[in-house]
């Protein structure tokens, strides 16, 4: 393809992203296409959303039997209207999830998917229903709450239906078999799924048998009795799930050939692959169930299988031996005659896979089947193993939060098929076995065993270790020196091993490591050998030291494959950190926090990969050389001897800007550094410039899986919408730049958009605002259209009185096809004083010019204050009398020959009226006014 016929090179991709974009919107409507019978139900589905008013929380139940299409409706909705929404999260299966893992799984997810962080933490159910009510309440959502059978779920999830959980515009679905659930939590709509009409139903099964809607004649009859068997019943595929490898490393264990046989399951649609897990619909979960029950009707100890606690109850109360029972999997125990027996174990002599998950047992295990090649048992009472006990076959070891001691009284055979060793939690641990029994071992996490001593010396027979996890092990004193002969360990965490004193000497020698987590051990002093030369993906070091005397570490010298090095509040002294930084060439991560040096070396400005870099509280700190342009985070607070801001590279990067000077006294209110921080925002700005055709991609893109994989390419954080892309950054000072056009002192500040004024041309906004006092507030931006909210976002400010706080919105691209053109943009706060706040339109050709000219952002025209044309102090009355309100609104920008502003006015009724103002003339003195006839009614 050739370039002639197009002026510039970016009018090329323009061309090519228009093409993608309208093929796009074609494949985006034909999603229910793809689905028989689709697209009359989501019809009605999108009825009862009501996605053109956004005024309120609405809630919509889909209710049907099992197996009628509930969740493939929800789910095909999800995919066409999710990329509306600020956060959206689709709950798979609530029911089987809440009984198998419980309720606050569930809630974790939904903040993880609703707020893209991977790392929410929430340790009881209620703690649980505050962290997404307040974290949730200014967002719009879309939610699904698939397979709900009771309300307690949607409580803990939700909320009630008089609670407001989620902010306006949000929506919530829920699918469930119980309609008087529904009614019972107070649904807006209910859409009762109807089966298949007949026609539907035999292109359904032709489809799936046939590969297509075609057949044979000879077949009609007999296709004709499937659907007939059938009912009209869609079975989707899409509901209960657990992660591939999980189920790969079981079955394997067991014996089994499981790469094969799931592509087999997969190839008879009895099972599917979706985001790394195996899904399998309910009933057919339900159909395999009742093939094992056809092993013996009466007598579950004849089965082959047993999933339900009162079926091994059954076995225990029998008191015979069985040899039918291969496998043993129960989540949870519902007798309350007694607890699970442990003898029970010595009556199924031929168990092969045993999972116990909250299953209370009671009396020491006096067996265990030799046969066993899986054994997870949570909880599991034992002080020992059986000495009885020789697993041959035992391929994995799962037993946290165990009552066990030490696993074997004595010597053992070796087992060689070993592979995975999981005693996490097990407080009551104080020896692990000796190695060599076990030379096969590939993984072994004992985190939180906190009685544990120490670690067996022949620990270095183990040859295949990969995975070594002594996290929070508060009572393990050294490591054995036979350690440094694991030549295969890749990850070593001993975080939080407080009375560690010391490292093997020769760790270095591991030559695979890639992450060493040292954070928090007791170590007095851990001398960096500057030989060390590891494969490191990370090396934290303890964040926790607040040494009393000064002390001089011995800085790295070089470490080329460290991306992340933390040796934060180690008293470094000026001139630790040495002037050649060229050893660390992968670095990503640099924690220099509460540090004693006052300057850095200029070559810091080589680490082209660094993205964070943390300097708090280093109050020697006086300045900070030029910066690596792929800077994403710069935390420098309370930094009070710092006197000036770094420059960056001026070749932007698309990226995030999180910059936090706070606190740093003696920038305050400084000319130069203004200067500094709007050099910042150009270089955003044109980062943003080179991405802003990937929004509107994204706006209707059904894959958003490879488009993340592709602006992670780019440098753009994964799991983060392109829309998010952020700028955010905290300065000491107290007045507003000029080039804010928009200023007020009050809340809320409007501004109006002329109907000449194309939304697609606004690249976005910029939001400066001074606090008045020190208390955490929240920031709401909205966007309306004919006085009704189209878009809503929110800001969570730390409270910073005297400090300017400025950050970036982007233009939301609100219905970009559709004629629903914005008329006003808002900006309110909650219940907190504000001294001033200021906003700056930005035009994407307003961006074109700083790259074209070369322009200094800060000099781009800006129009005068509203204070200068119009003194809110002047009161002004019209014939009737009353007196006039004024509030900052401008309509438009344009070129400053015309100008439109509003004006509020307010009788005593307080009902308020615009009227429209118009001047011409750029220059103050030669404006003319006008005053025009009253507009519209004015919210």
């Amino acid at each position: 393809m050739r370039l002639c016929h197009y002026r510039d090179e970016s009018e090329f991709i323009q061309d090519i992203v228009e093409d993608i974009l309208s093929q796009l919107r074609r494949s985006s409507h034909s999603i229910a296409k793809d689905f028989v019978g689709m697209e009359s139900r989501l019809e009605k589905i999108n009825d009862y959303l009501d996605l053109g008013n956004l005024s309120k929380v609405k809630t919509i139940g889909i209710c049907g039997m099992g197996g009628i299409g509930k969740t493939t409706i929800s789910s095909v909705v999800y995919k066409d209207i999710y990329c509306q929404f600020e956060g959206s999260c689709f709950l798979e299966n609530v029911r089987e999830s809440s009984e198998k893992y419980g309720i606050v799984s569930l809630q974790k997810q939904l903040l993880s998917a609703t707020l893209m962080d991977k790392d929410i933490q929430i340790y009881d159910a209620y703690r649980g229903t505050d962290e997404i009510s307040n974290r949730l309440s200014r967002k719009k959502i879309l939610a699904i709450l698939d397979d709900v059978d009771q309300v307690e779920q949607l409580e803990f999830l939700i909320g009630k239906k008089d609670e407001h959980w989620f902010g306006i515009g949000s929506r919530i679905i829920i699918t469930t078999r119980d309609e008087h659930l529904l009614k019972k939590h107070g649904a807006d709509e209910i859409y009762r799924v109807e089966e298949l009409s007949q026609d539907d139903a035999f292109k359904l099964f032709c489809s799936k048998a046939f590969k297509n809607n075609h057949h044979k004649e000879e077949y009609v009859e007999l296709c004709n009795d499937f659907v007939k068997y059938a009912s009209g019943l869609p079975l989707a595929l899409n509901i209960i799930g657990m992660e591939k490898e999980y189920v790969i490393k079981v079955l394997e264990s067991c014996g089994f050939f499981p790469e094969s046989g799931i592509g087999e399951l997969i190839d008879k649609s009895l099972i599917t692959i979706r985001c790394g897990h195996l899904w399998m619909h309910d009933l057919v979960q339900e159909m395999g169930r009742e093939i094992v029950r056809k092993e013996s009707r009466e007598d579950p100890s004849l089965r082959s299988r047993i999933w339900l606690d009162k079926d091994l109850y059954h076995v225990q109360v029998k008191d015979m031996k069985t040899e039918q029972v291969k496998a043993i999997v129960l989540h949870s125990w519902k007798q309350e005659e007694e607890h699970l027996s442990a003898k029970v174990f010595s009556r199924v002599k031929e168990l092969r896979l045993l999972i116990l998950r909250s299953v209370p047992t009671s009396q020491e295990v006096e067996y265990l089947s030799n046969e066993l090649s899986y054994l997870e048992w949570y909880k599991c009472p034992c002080r020992t193993f059986p000495s009885n006990f020789q697993p041959d076959k035992l391929v994995q070891l799962h037993m946290q939060h165990s009552s066990i001691e030490r696993l074997w009284k004595r010597s053992m055979k070796p087992i060689k098929l070993l592979k995975v060793i999981d005693l996490s939690y097990s407080e009551s641990l104080i020896e692990t076995p000796d190695f060599r029994g076990i030379p096969n071992l590939e993984e072994l996490n004992l985190e939180g065993c906190k009685n544990l001593h120490e670690v067996h010396q022949s620990i270095g027979v183990l040859k295949r270790l990969v995975f070594l996890n002594l996290k929070n092990c508060g009572n393990l004193v050294s490591l054995p020196s036979s350690m440094c002969n694991l030549k295969s360990l890749k990850s070593l965490i001993l975080r939080g091993c407080s009375k560690l004193m010391k490292l093997p000497n020769m760790l270095g020698d591991m030559n695979c490591l890639e992450v060493l987590d040292a954070a928090g051990i007791g170590m007095q002093q851990l001398e960096l050998a500057k030989q060390w030369n590891f494969h490191l993906l990370s090396w934290l070091m303890p964040s926790t030291w607040k040494n009393p005397e000064p002390m001089v570490m011995a800085f790295p010298s070089a470490l080329p494959f460290l991306k992340e090095l933390n040796l934060s509040y180690c008293n470094l002294p000026e001139g630790a950190i040495p002037n050649d930084l060229s050893g660390f060439p992968l670095l990503e991560g640099l924690n220099l926090s509460g540090n004693n040096f006052m300057t850095l070396p200029s070559s810091i400005n080589h680490l082209s990969q660094l993205h964070c870099l943390e300097l708090s509280n280093c109050k020697k700190l006086q300045s900070l050389p030029d910066l690596p342009s792929n800077i994403i985070c710069l935390y420098v607070k309370n930094c009070t001897s710092l006197e000036s801001l770094p420059n960056l590279s001026d070749k932007p990067n698309v990226k995030d800007f999180q910059i936090d000077f706070s606190y740093c006294s003696k920038l305050n209110d400084k000319k130069g550094t203004i200067n500094v921080a709007f050099t910042w925002l150009k270089s955003f700005l044109l980062s943003f410039l080179k991405i802003r055709p990937l929004l509107r991609i994204q706006e209707i893109c059904t894959n958003m899986d490879q488009l993340h994989r592709i602006c992670h390419k780019k440098g753009i954080y994964p799991y983060r919408s392109l829309s998010f892309l952020d700028f955010s950054m905290y300065l000491p000072g107290s007045e507003i730049p000029d080039w804010f056009n928009y200023q007020s002192s009050n809340s809320p500040l409007k501004i109006y958009l002329s109907s000449t004024e194309k939304w697609w041309n606004i690249a976005g906004f910029v939001v400066c605002i001074v606090l008045a006092v020190d208390e955490e507030t929240t920031c709401k931006f909205a966007v309306y259209s004919k006085n009704k909210a189209v878009w809503e976002t929110a800001y969570l400010l730390n409270g910073r009185s005297d400090h300017l706080y400025l950050f970036f919105i982007a233009n939301p691209l609100i219905d970009p096809y559709e004629e629903k053109s914005p008329t006003k943009v808002k900006l309110t706060f909650d219940e907190i004083e504000i001294k001033k706040c200021g906003i700056r339109i930005v035009h994407e050709k307003e961006i074109e010019e700083l790259v074209q000219l070369g322009k200094p952002l800060e000099n781009l025209y800006a129009f005068q204050n509203f204070e200068e044309i119009y003194s809110p102090s002047h009161e002004e009355s019209f014939d009737s009398g009353e007196e006039v309100s004024t509030e900052l609104e401008f309509w438009s920008e344009g070129e400053a020959d015309d100008m439109e502003l509003g004006i509020c006015c307010s009788d005593k009724e307080e009902d308020h009226v615009e009227w429209e103002i118009s001047c011409s003339g750029r220059d103050e003195d030669d404006m003319e006014w006008e005053i025009g006839s009253p507009l519209r009614e004015f919210d």
